[in-house]
C-alpha cells in the first residue's frame, strides 16, 4: 500500500493530474483539503472586491457576476467535547463545532510531542480567545477559527513536512480576519512569534 506524501501513513487519496498524483491519508487529506478551500475562498472575495471596484469606476452597478456568498454551516444545540478549548453553551450554537474540533484534536497531539509545547499554549490561547470574543461577529470568528484549524492541523506535520510557504499566507489572513477586535489583536502580537518561529517564518 503506498504510503502518505506527508506522514507516511497508508495513503487512501491521490491529489493532482492524473498520473502525478500525489498519495495522502485520510488526516492529510483533509488538510490540503481545509487550505484549499481557504485560498479558494480569498481568490473569490477578492474577485467580488474587483468587481465592486469596475461597477464604482463605470457607475453602472450588478452587471459583473460575483460568487455567491458563503454560508458557514453550524450544528445548532450541538454537545461538542473539548479537552482544550473553553466554550460556553451560548457559543456553541454561532461557532463550527468541526473547526472547534480539528484545532482542539491539534492541541492535544502537540502537547503529546517534545518541543512543541510553547506553539500548542499559543493555538490554545488563540483559540479560546476567539471563541469567546464579543468584538468579534459570529461569522469574523467562524473566518478566524476556519483559518487558525488549518493552521493547527499543518502544526501536527512532521518538521520536515510543514509548508512555511502555505502558512505564511494563512497567518496574514488569520491578523487580518480579527483586526477589529482589540483584545484579539494583542493576544494575536503575544503568540504569533511562537507560531511563527515553529514553523521557521521568523
Amino acid at each position: 500500500m503506498p504510503k502518505c506524501h506527508n506522514c507516511n501513513k497508508p495513503a487512501i487519496y491521490g491529489y493532482g493530474p492524473t498520473g502525478q498524483e500525489i498519495p495522502f491519508c485520510l488526516d492529510c487529506g483533509l488538510k490540503y483539503t481545509q487550505i484549499m478551500a481557504i485560498q479558494q475562498e480569498q481568490r473569490e472575495r477578492e474577485m467580488n472586491y474587483l468587481a465592486d471596484q469596475f461597477e464604482a469606476i463605470t457607475g453602472v452597478p450588478g452587471v459583473v457576476p460575483r460568487y455567491p456568498e458563503r454560508k458557514v454551516n453550524l450544528l445548532q444545540g450541538a454537545t461538542v467535547a473539548l479537552h482544550n478549548i473553553n466554550i460556553n453553551n451560548s457559543n456553541v450554537g454561532v461557532l463550527n463545532t468541526g473547526h472547534l474540533e480539528i484545532i482542539d484534536s491539534a492541541i492535544t497531539q502537540l502537547n503529546q510531542e517534545s518541543g512543541s509545547e510553547v506553539v500548542s499554549a499559543a493555538i490554545s490561547k488563540l483559540a479560546n480567545a476567539i471563541a469567546v470574543s464579543g468584538e468579534l461577529s459570529a461569522e469574523k470568528r467562524n473566518e478566524a477559527m476556519e483559518i487558525l484549524s488549518a493552521i493547527a492541523s499543518e502544526a501536527t506535520a512532521p518538521k520536515d513536512k510543514r509548508r512555511g510557504a502555505v502558512i505564511k499566507p494563512l497567518l496574514s489572513s488569520l491578523g487580518t480576519s480579527i483586526q477589529s477586535a482589540a483584545a484579539l489583536v494583542q493576544i494575536w502580537q503575544s503568540v504569533a512569534p511562537a507560531i511563527t518561529q515553529f514553523f521557521g517564518l521568523s
